[in-house]
């Protein structure tokens, strides 16, 4: 099996990437692995490469190594989805690292020993138009919120970033409208404060926004919360911070929640929507949940360690 390391340059703001680099170098000559480093040029390299690769070497087994945060997971994943010979092991050095959040201590994805050792396995993956998520897509406070980060993160580390583009968004409190059809059923128009649309569990440097999804079920986990006062915000944080927020009577006067495996959204206006921590902006999206479409490879002792939550009588279904 060929090994592949995709190392993006600005994971991190670049920090110790020689060195990183230099590691992953003498392991794979240590084990005498066929191995490969390649180094992003750019937004949408990673995908592009990989495909690329894919598309030569159709039936040869390949593991790419996405080394960085959720962006670089997302073209990686992106590049390897409809190729059952690739596989994608995640090495997190990113500043943004909220779909291993879910695995537990994120030490253990950088156990580069662990990882040789690990078998690849199916998960599910998000398709939204003709792209690809990983993660969770946020719009509304959450996707302004991000926005505002990611221009934060070039003077501050990424926990600061946030946390000043959640006090710059407090004030501001940006709202989304959109008609909205799931599972072919017309579900009429929404105006929310903050919509997710989620495969894997969590958002925003570790809020555990989505606390019942699962990456194997084939199926999308989707939250709205609908338009509240700023002092009704500031009560709801802390239990979604936690997860626990479809679990008190408030769930069903402030969230939505609901399990389905498509959704169409027709935005009133160019709608700025962040997907596995990038910005993009849509006036339409088809979000869709793909089955099994893509191996991940998992460390021993990566599994989901987030708390098992009682089940919520507030999830809903289209059914």
């Amino acid at each position: 099996m060929k090994h592949i390391f995709i190392l993006n340059p600005a994971a991190g703001k670049g920090k110790k990437l020689d060195r990183f680099s230099e590691k992953l170098s003498a392991f794979a000559n240590e084990k005498g692995l066929s191995f490969e480093l390649y180094d992003t040029k750019g937004k949408g390299d990673a995908t592009d490469f990989v495909r690329g690769y894919c598309t030569e070497n159709k039936d040869k087994p390949v593991r790419f190594y996405a080394c960085g945060g959720d962006g670089t997971i997302n073209e990686v994943v992106s590049g390897a989805v409809g190729f059952p010979y690739a596989e994608v092991a995640i090495l997190p050095i990113g500043t943004g690292n909220d779909f291993v959040r879910m695995f537990g201590e994120k030490a253990r994805f950088l156990d580069l020993e662990a990882q040789l050792a690990a078998e690849g396995r199916p998960f599910d993956v998000i398709c939204r138009n003709d792209k690809y998520c990983v993660n969770m897509m946020n719009i509304g406070f959450d996707g302004e919120v991000a926005a505002r980060a990611a221009k934060a993160k070039k003077w501050f580390p990424g926990k600061m970033a946030y946390i000043i583009g959640v006090a710059g968004e407090f004030f501001k409190m940006s709202k989304a409208s959109f008609q909205l059809w799931m599972d072919g059923k017309d579900m009429g128009k929404r105006k929310v404060l903050l919509s997710l649309y989620a495969n894997g569990h969590f958002c925003g440097g570790g809020f555990h926004a989505a606390p019942y999804a699962d990456l194997h079920d084939g199926m999308l986990d989707v939250c709205f919360i609908r338009p509240v006062s700023r002092l009704t915000f500031l009560s709801l944080v802390g239990s979604y911070r936690k997860g626990t927020h479809l679990l008190s009577e408030k769930a069903q006067k402030y969230f939505e929640y609901y399990k389905c495996s498509e959704l169409v959204l027709q935005f009133d206006k160019p709608q700025r929507v962040c997907i596995d921590g990038e910005i993009e902006v849509y006036r339409e999206l088809k979000i869709t949940a793909l089955r099994d479409a893509v191996r991940i490879v998992l460390p021993k002792g990566a599994e989901s360690t987030c708390e098992a939550l009682p089940t919520s009588p507030y999830i809903k279904t289209t059914v």
